[in-house]
């Protein structure tokens, strides 16, 4: 294995912050066309394999979030894998009506690959946190 780089690591966070842009923007055909030919997404929401069928499962998933819903990938963490690397981020959900707040969190888990087209989405698992993590008062953040 071959230790990525300065510039694979500035595509693969391009890559992994362009899925959240087009997220926002509702854009299912340009979000599946990040994913390789195989690609697939897991997690709460079901699986979908392919193109086709990632763009059919995330335009269903935005139409269930509220109006303006933006998507904000937080926390990017890159490991080098066989075959490519593994992104670990957390996505926030927030809306700005009638004021912004935090509508959502998922913990994000994505496997991507070099490809002649440039790295690509080879999975995508994104599940939510059962519970808000310990601040350390016991409360679980409440």
């Amino acid at each position: 294995m071959t230790s990525l780089g300065s510039e694979d690591r500035l595509a693969i966070l391009d890559l992994v912050g362009r899925a959240d842009r087009l997220a926002t923007r509702r854009d299912a055909v340009a979000y599946a066309a990040l994913f390789a030919a195989d690609g697939f997404m897991d997690g709460d929401m079901g699986r979908a394999v392919g193109h086709e069928a990632i763009a059919r499962a995330v335009a269903d998933v935005w139409a269930a979030e509220p109006a303006g819903t933006v998507h904000l990938t937080c926390n990017p963490v890159i490991e080098e894998a066989a075959g490519g690397a593994g992104v670990i981020s957390l996505l926030l959900l927030a809306t700005a009506k009638p004021e912004w707040s935090l509508t959502g969190t998922a913990d994000v888990l994505q496997r991507v690959t070099r490809t002649a087209s440039g790295w690509r989405i080879a999975s995508r698992a994104i599940t939510t946190p059962a519970e808000p993590p310990d601040d350390g008062r016991g409360d679980r953040g409440r």
